[in-house]
């Protein structure tokens, strides 16, 4: 596909046609004459005429049309053919929690968002950043706000009047509020992709993963906490954790040890406190009973034996992204381990993180390469499942355990990973791809016209 960046100017007080400067329509594989012209998920019927006196890459849309395709004011975007017709931009939707967008407005844009708008640039794309929440979208329209960056490296917002994007990355944490899920469940009706992100509990990201057969072998036993799962999970593990089926960063975690006589219950946190000894399943069954009939969903799950780096136990985290195709792929990969006489692996719990390649060297030196290859296998084909199943998204967090002798087990499918540990190590390859790849694929969707839009497989978390 030929794409050409553009500069694109309003004329106000002109009539049709759309005047392009000479060259640009040979370059497009587009005659002068009626052609539709695109913008979201609008599109006007327009004659195009190349004009030898516009300079050179520039496009002069006439107000009329501008407002029929509810373009913004100037500036630099992508033209592409598509179909029989042009497409401008794409235009590309990021949606937010109203908390956010104020925070935005009021303190100025940073991190994460600045680096979404230059992905965006890069490809030509316009980026309109909004809240449902405001009540400003509806089958039509969106009025949002397009991060511009100005002289000396300042961004500032630029409130603006936007069609419905072909595609909406929904970045809103399932902690800040479920104002965007109308918008998610009627995205397909307004001709828009909704890429998301969502919490998924333990045992909702391992059946997802279930599904796929190779997958299957490798989830330790999971269940949710009950009286029958307990008594089952006694009878034949010798090493349990119990935890909030919500992924908690180890806060609520405890661990069941079997010991010559009885069990040990311990929180398993770096400051565990109350130990408790416990005789036989019968009083184990006491101690966790208020765990099991609390309002809170706990899971039982099998304790794996870990490799470990440098005498500290330790499994993986990877962070899984699709591409602008979707082919699913690791953007970053660390090791997180223990503290000193802990075994929870969590940075939230107490624990590192360090260079998976440094553990895993480590840990595997001779065939380190292979285990590398084998964990990126498994995280890209859990995210797979877990998209098939709950998705369209554009991340996943995946956790990895490594035993001993370096088979690998998937422990868990974060639906909306934060990206604190991540950050935590300076990783260029991650650097390039953590916010670049959410961009490419939304761009990626966006200009696949003969597609439909794609459904919700599972109501947003």
């Amino acid at each position: 596909m030929v794409r050409l960046l553009v500069r694109v100017e309003i004329e106000a007080g002109r009539a049709a046609p759309v005047r392009v400067a000479r060259g640009l329509l040979s370059a497009l594989q587009r005659p002068p004459g009626r052609h539709v012209l695109r913008f979201g998920t609008r599109h006007v019927r327009v004659r195009l005429d190349e004009d030898a006196g516009l300079p050179p890459g520039r496009v002069a849309v006439p107000a009329a049309v501008a407002e029929r395709l509810a373009l913004p004011g100037g500036g630099r975007m992508a033209m592409q053919p598509v179909d029989a017709g042009l497409e401008l931009g794409p235009l590309v939707g990021l949606m937010v929690a109203r908390g956010v967008l104020a925070r935005l407005r009021a303190e100025g844009v940073g991190r994460p968002f600045t680096a979404y708008a230059r992905h965006a640039r890069e490809l030509g794309a316009v980026l309109c950043l909004f809240s449902p929440a405001d009540g400003q979208v509806d089958a039509k329209a969106i009025t949002g706000y397009r991060p511009e960056e100005r002289r000396g490296g300042r961004w500032h917002l630029t409130e603006a009047r936007f069609p419905v994007p072909r595609v909406i990355l929904r970045r809103v944490f399932s902690d800040e509020g479920p104002e965007s899920d109308p918008l998610t469940a009627r995205g397909p009706e307004m001709g828009c992709t909704v890429l998301r992100i969502g919490r998924l509990t333990h045992l909702e990201g391992l059946q997802l993963a279930a599904t796929d057969g190779d997958l299957a072998p490798r989830i330790p036993w999971t269940r949710r906490l009950g009286p029958d799962t307990l008594a089952e999970a006694l009878a034949a593990f010798p090493d349990l954790f119990v935890k909030p089926d919500v992924p908690s960063g180890g806060a609520g975690v405890y661990r069941l040890t079997r010991q010559d006589r009885g069990w040990r219950l311990m929180a398993a946190a770096e400051d565990r406190t109350g130990t408790q000894e416990l005789p036989d399943p019968r009083a184990v069954q006491a101690a966790l009973a208020a765990l099991a009939a609390g309002p809170t969903a706990f899971v039982v799950q099998e304790a794996l034996p870990l490799a470990t780096y440098l005498g500290n136990p330790f499994d993986v985290f990877a962070l899984v992204q699709p591409d602008a195709r979707g082919h699913w792929d690791v953007s970053a990969l660390l090791a997180r381990v223990a503290a000193p006489g802990c075994v929870l692996t969590s940075p939230g719990a107490g624990g590192r993180v360090a260079p998976a390649e440094a553990a895993l060297r480590h840990a595997f030196p001779t065939r380190w390469p292979q285990v590398c290859d084998e964990l990126g296998r498994v995280a890209r084909a859990a995210a797979r499942a877990v998209d098939a199943g709950a998705g369209p998204r554009f991340e996943l967090g995946v956790q990895l355990a490594l035993l001993p002798d370096g088979a690998v087990r998937l422990l868990q499918v974060e639906g909306q990973p934060r990206l604190d540990d991540t950050l935590l190590l300076w990783d260029a390859y991650a650097a390039q791809r953590l916010y670049r790849c959410p961009i490419h694929r939304a761009v990626g969707l966006a200009l696949e016209w003969a597609r439909a839009p794609l459904s919700p497989a599972a109501p947003p978390a």
